[in-house]
């Protein structure tokens, strides 16, 4: 039997929850993540970091660092072979999260982002972000923010069962700038009109989710949504016929 292979990127992280300081002394994998990925039939892989360095920029937590060519090469063995990658939420924007959704793009390998990861897919298409100046959508992990409006043609649609609202958690500060890179088809918006959700034109298998659905997916949390396991459920579908390229 196959099961696909689905590499979670590393995010820095320390005991004290302050991921700008000592930031090489960890790397978190989402143990939510982690767990809705095991449970729907995929092997979770960690990705971690080649290199400690990082230069933020204070305006919106984006690293500007540029990865040396030994660096990205280097990042190119970790994900090869894998059918499938997710991008983490976190405080930041680090080099090597662009650059391995930039690769999986390329590549075709199914790619998931979720809050920061959201962000990282727009990047690597040269899309634009910017902070939120509202401050409405900031840190509301664990409850109903507000709703989203989903697009009715949109794959999400779907997997929500035909729920063209529903309600979501909230923890971000940067968004997605209007315009989005012409490969992405927006999917959900929130009711003061941010980006909440994406896929890839064509069937190209890029997901965005601005929220947190590994939180909602899990039982307990107030803002519980059973649906939101069909997003992993789905993702890892669609890695298993990917399996590495070798069915796509």
């Amino acid at each position: 039997m196959n099961y696909p292979r689905i590499g979670v990127v590393g995010k820095p992280f320390n005991e004290q929850g302050n991921t700008l300081h000592r930031w090489n002394n960890y790397y978190v994998i989402s143990g939510l993540i982690s767990s809705l990925v095991n449970q729907n039939g995929g092997i979770v892989v960690g990705i971690i970091p080649i290199t400690d360095k990082e230069s933020l920029s204070k305006e919106d937590d984006y690293d500007i660092y540029k990865l040396t060519d030994e660096e990205k090469t280097r990042i190119d063995m970790q994900i090869e072979g894998l059918d499938g990658i997710i991008l983490q939420g976190g405080l930041q924007t680090l080099a090597y999260e662009e650059y391995i959704a930039k690769v999986a793009i390329e590549n075709g390998i199914p790619i998931m982002g979720i809050c920061a990861g959201f962000n990282n897919i727009i990047r690597a298409l040269n899309g634009k972000t910017k902070k939120d100046e509202t401050g409405k959508h900031d840190y509301i992990p664990e409850e109903i923010a507000h709703t989203i409006i989903i697009e009715p043609n949109s794959r999400l649609y779907k997997l929500m069962k035909g729920e063209k609202e529903v309600g979501v958690n909230s923890v971000h500060s940067i968004i997605a700038e209007d315009n989005l890179p012409e490969i992405l088809n927006v999917t959900a918006k929130s009711p003061d009109g941010l980006v909440e959700a994406f896929e890839g034109k064509n069937n190209r298998p890029i997901f965005g989710y601005k929220f947190h659905p590994e939180l909602m997916a899990t039982k307990g949390a107030k803002c519980y949504n059973p649906k939101m396991n069909n997003l992993f459920k789905d993702f890892n579908e669609i890695c298993l016929k990917y399996l590495g390229g070798k069915n796509g």
